[in-house]
Order: structure tokens, then sequence, then C-alpha cells
């Protein structure tokens, strides 16, 4: 089965989004990716957020994991972080996508599409968040 490894960024009592607009569908996630073969997923979580976000990871702490759509998704709490945070995301030419970053609060989180959904219940009942 495949793996995912997902960061739950977080300062100032915010979590970072990726608001993510693909094929006129209009959705927020969190940043994170596949882990690769001989990979483990904490790495692999550093290395996708470096990728996306251009910042350095300084810890990580896994907070809760599940299955969604025939992946193993392992999503680690990240509170220390170093770097310049902008987009580079993986956009290859002729896709159809446009992503932003954006902290938001509690409030907004309820108010959003956060995808998956079953991260998004968990992620609200974290009190350790906010």
């Amino acid at each position: 089965m495949r793996q995912r490894a997902v960061g739950i960024i977080v300062q100032n009592n915010k979590i970072l989004l990726i608001h993510r607009i693909k094929d006129n569908e209009e959705y927020y996630c969190l940043p994170g990716g596949g882990v690769e073969d001989n990979e483990i997923s904490e790495d692999a979580v550093i290395r996708e957020i470096q990728e996306e976000l251009n910042v350095i990871i300084e810890s990580t702490k896994k907070v809760f994991e599940f299955e969604n759509k025939e992946e193993i998704e392992t999503y680690y709490l990240i509170n220390r972080f170093s770097g310049l945070m902008k987009i580079i995301g993986d956009m290859k030419p002729g896709r159809n996508m446009k992503d932003s970053v954006e902290w938001c609060d509690k409030k907004k989180i309820e108010q959003v599409n956060l995808v998956p959904l079953k991260a998004k219940q968990l992620i609200l009942k974290m009190q350790i968040v906010y």
C-alpha cells in the first residue's frame, strides 16, 4: 500500500494550509507527499515540505495516521522550522493549478473545504494546536 507523509505546520496558534485551485475546483490541503522507496515517513515529510515550501523542518512529532483512498497517511506536527517560506510546489507546465499559502485559525479551518475530511476532523480535535 502506498504511503503519504503530511505536515501540520503550526505557528502563533494557526495552521498553514495550502489553498489550491485545480481545474476549477477550490479546496485546502496540508503540505506533504508520497513516501519514496527505502524512505521512512518522517524523512518524507521533511523532504516534501522543503520541496514544496522552501523551509527546513527542525522537529516533527507523529500525531495521527489513517487510511485514505488506498494510501496510509501519516501526519506530523511541526512547530519549528527555518527559512523563507514560499510556494515552490511541483507545478508542471500545462497544469491548471494555482497554490497559495494561508495561516488559518480554528474558526477558519472549520469553514474551509480542507481535504481529506478525516484530517480536518482530527485537526479540529487537537488541543495542542490552539
